[in-house]
């Protein structure tokens, strides 16, 4: 009992409530309360803070502070190896392909032309893909047969060649026919000339095929949609491919309008000097006199007799309590704290 009497002692029951008041910090919204507001005129410097773009591009999971994606300044990687399977991420392009095995029609490097009748080819164009390329004429006469063997600069795909022939057939021929082989014994249908005189034959050689004679296997990797550029191939095999790139961006950090109360800002630009009305605020908190508890579960209202701001917003910290005495407690209203006392004096039911 005697302790409890000095604890009376120390905290006196008639005691005026003490008044706590935050520092000041600026505000933007003045209420014009005297007692927590104030006003100054300031010389206030105006400076522009420049955009800063990085000079490397990164992912766009980059985090600096301040800096942002530029989303239209961009460059790809380079393309992975190619893989079976690729995962769809952020940030990654993929691009699907197909590995193709194939056959197509046996390339060949020699024409031959041939007709039992007097017939005259009176001049010989070859193409191969659209273009005309030199060949070599070997013709060939006899009283059977009439011959023109055509050597071509390369083996040459069947569907790329092209020939263009200007013939004269004679008026008492009933009938003539041209006919062609080549020297991988691709079989080819005849070419009937029913007009007399000078007429000039177009003849693409795929279009004349009667039997097929495919090539060794080869391999091409395609866009996904893409197709193989012959018509005659054989499909052995397609395999699903892909391969993946990331975008990359450059990152810039927006200029900034900054207003300082200092004369100087490294690495801004000045603009403009002015005067400008200041306003500022602090906080007022009331506390209840004596600071006695008679519970070891504290509220912050158990202390608090009012506040300028939400009561919510003001935190207490306290140590663990267990018997009767004087213990710390810490008050914390934004980046503001203060430290008082208080009395844990038990409820006279918790004698029992």
């Amino acid at each position: 009992m005697f302790y409890i009497f000095l604890l009376f002692l120390l905290f006196p029951i008639n005691v005026q409530a003490e008044t706590i008041y935050t520092p000041y910090y600026e505000t933007q919204t003045p209420t014009y309360n005297n007692e927590l507001e104030k006003q100054e005129e300031k010389e206030i410097y105006y400076f522009l803070k420049p955009s800063k773009k990085t000079k490397d591009y990164y992912s766009i999971d980059f985090h600096k502070e301040g800096y942002e994606p530029i989303l239209e300044d961009f460059i790809y990687t380079p393309y992975s190896k190619i893989h079976t399977h690729c995962k769809e991420m952020d940030g990654v392009e993929i691009k699907w392909m197909k590995k193709v095995t194939y056959q197509t029609l046996k390339p060949i490097q020699k024409i031959i032309l041939e007709s039992k009748e007097k017939i005259l080819l009176q001049k010989i164009e070859v193409t191969i893909r659209g273009e005309k390329v030199p060949i070599q004429i070997l013709p060939s006469f006899t009283k059977e047969k009439r011959k023109w063997i055509l050597l071509l600069p390369q083996k040459t795909n069947l569907e790329e060649i092209e020939l263009f022939l200007t013939c004269f057939v004679r008026q008492d021929l009933q009938s003539a026919n041209l006919f062609i082989t080549d020297n991988e014994k691709i079989s080819f249908q005849k070419i009937g000339l029913s007009k007399k005189g000078f007429s000039l034959q177009k003849i693409l050689l795929t279009k004349e095929i009667v039997n097929y004679k495919m090539g060794e296997k080869k391999t091409s990797f395609l866009e996904q949609k893409e197709e193989l550029p012959y018509f005659y191939t054989s499909i052995l095999k397609v395999d699903s491919l892909c391969q993946k790139r990331k975008k990359k961006y450059r990152f810039e950090k927006k200029g900034a309008l900054l207003e300082k109360e200092t004369p100087f800002v490294e690495n801004a630009i000045f603009l403009k000097k002015e005067k400008k009305m200041k306003y500022y605020r602090r906080e007022k908190i009331v506390l209840k006199e004596p600071l006695i508890t008679k519970t070891p579960y504290l509220l912050v209202d158990d202390f608090i007799e009012s506040t300028s701001f939400p009561l919510k917003d003001l935190k207490i910290i306290h140590s663990s309590i267990k018997e009767e005495g004087i213990y710390p407690i810490l008050f914390s209203y934004r980046d503001f704290q203060f430290e008082k006392t208080f009395l844990y004096q038990k409820n006279e039911k918790e004698n029992f």
